[in-house]
């Protein structure tokens, strides 16, 4: 459990203005051609201010298991190329276990069981995946190695979509400090001890993998978190098990 907000409060934006802290990733690029690559799994998103290394770990069996209701709802949104992330962060919400993987009992977007815990795995993953598709939207994420708006999305999904206008608007993007500076706003304007987690993106993306190609002038390229994959002439990517 990662003690996360009620979202669907606060979809809505404003607040206190400072200077941006820009987030950027440093991304390991494969680029031999026709073998098997092997990526770090230690990433580093770095700002102006600070550095946070990320040991990546591979989701656990439970949560790989829906891979196929994951990848079902993910293109029914439009985030075919997310799943990876959708994992990510049902293993740091419950690592797949209980009957709400997700933790979207308290998403704007639970109809069917408003107001009390979803009683069906399914019907979590699709209400997460939904949630997870407008915050990517939101954050106008473009690719899945894209790690500056994915963290504004990914914090978007755990404190509510306001959080991304907010942080967007007084800030210019995600950064751990107006994370926590959101946090402590919400839960003193609504006398709570605490506001959902503001360390959630490092939380998350510890269990982030991803991969696709990129046609450039003379090679193609694979990205990946974390896993093996494999380049063929045509650029195409196949990932390996």
């Amino acid at each position: 459990m990662s003690g996360r907000a009620v979202r669907y409060l606060f979809h809505t934006w404003g607040g206190i203005v400072i200077p941006v802290v820009a987030v950027v990733v440093l991304l390991t690029m494969l680029t031999t051609m026709e073998q098997d690559h092997t990526i770090s799994n230690v990433q580093q998103l770095t700002s102006d201010h600070t550095t946070i290394t990320i040991q990546t770990e591979l989701v656990n069996q439970k949560v790989e298991s829906y891979s196929d209701v994951i990848q079902k709802y993910a293109d029914a949104y439009s985030i075919s190329n997310y799943s990876g992330l959708v994992k990510a962060i049902m293993m740091q919400e419950s690592r797949g276990e209980g009957t709400d993987p997700m933790q979207a009992s308290g998403s704007y977007y639970n109809e069917k069981y408003a107001g009390a815990t979803i009683e069906d795995p399914d019907y979590s993953i699709k209400t997460g995946v939904q949630e997870l598709s407008v915050a990517i939207a939101a954050a106008k994420v473009r690719r899945p190695d894209d790690v500056e708006r994915i963290s504004l999305a990914v914090q978007g999904y755990n404190f509510g979509i306001g959080y991304i206008y907010w942080a967007e608007e007084n800030y210019g993007g995600y950064s751990e400090e107006n994370a926590a500076i959101f946090a402590n706003t919400k839960a003193y304007e609504n006398g709570w001890d605490s506001y959902g987690d503001p360390d959630y993106v490092s939380h998350v993306l510890r269990y982030y993998s991803y991969s696709y190609a990129i046609s450039g002038s003379s090679a193609s390229y694979a990205i990946s978190g974390s896993g093996a994959q494999s380049i063929n002439e045509e650029g195409s990517v196949t990932e390996k098990s």
